[in-house]
């Protein structure tokens, strides 16, 4: 994964996974505070901030850019505030408990000051993350080669790989994907 997400996944126990933010909680009906973590760096060694936040949640309601097919999902965000670099607020239309669970699924975070400075189309032919891998290269249609962190959860520990497009994607039998990064 080159893009992190704000919550991933769910523990054992159904509760929710700290990632970019360590902490959301209630503060009001319709506002959530999230506390993010603040040893995190985008790839080029920028820090991940509550602006990045922001702009991310803020932009899938640009019909202009591709995230605006979350609209559906965020719908009921009214605004958000970045109160400091390492706090996000989110304010609702109506009560919605489901927002952390939304973050999780379909919060991933871009960098606000990378896409001003190079746009959408540079963004999207080099994405830039936090997540375990960086972009290297792709071939278009064809294949993608990414370089990572060593991921202990990878056969020998490997740390870079090419990925080719496959249409229909596999199905991997159950228990047997090839690394936990793998879709």
């Amino acid at each position: 994964r080159v893009m992190t997400y704000l919550c991933t996944g769910r523990l054992p126990d159904g509760t929710l996974r700290p990632s970019l933010a360590t902490a959301w909680q209630p503060t009001g009906p319709t506002t959530w505070h999230l506390t993010l973590r603040p040893d995190v760096r985008w790839h080029d060694g920028t820090r991940f901030t509550a602006v990045d936040a922001k702009y991310s949640l803020d932009r899938t309601f640009d019909p202009s850019v591709k995230a605006a097919r979350l609209l559906q999902l965020f719908q009921t965000i009214e605004r958000t505030e970045a109160l400091d670099p390492g706090t996000l607020v989110i304010h609702t239309k109506r009560p919605d408990v489901l927002i952390p669970a939304r973050l999780a699924a379909w919060g991933y975070m871009v960098p606000w000051t990378y896409i001003d400075r190079v746009g959408f189309t540079d963004f999207n032919r080099h994405p830039m993350g936090t997540g375990p891998f960086r972009f290297v290269s792709w071939s278009k249609g064809d294949s993608c080669l990414p370089q990572g962190d060593s991921c202990s959860a990878c056969p020998g520990g490997r740390s870079r790989g090419s990925f080719r497009w496959l249409w229909p994607a596999p199905r991997w039998p159950r228990g047997q994907r090839p690394c936990r990064h793998a879709a």
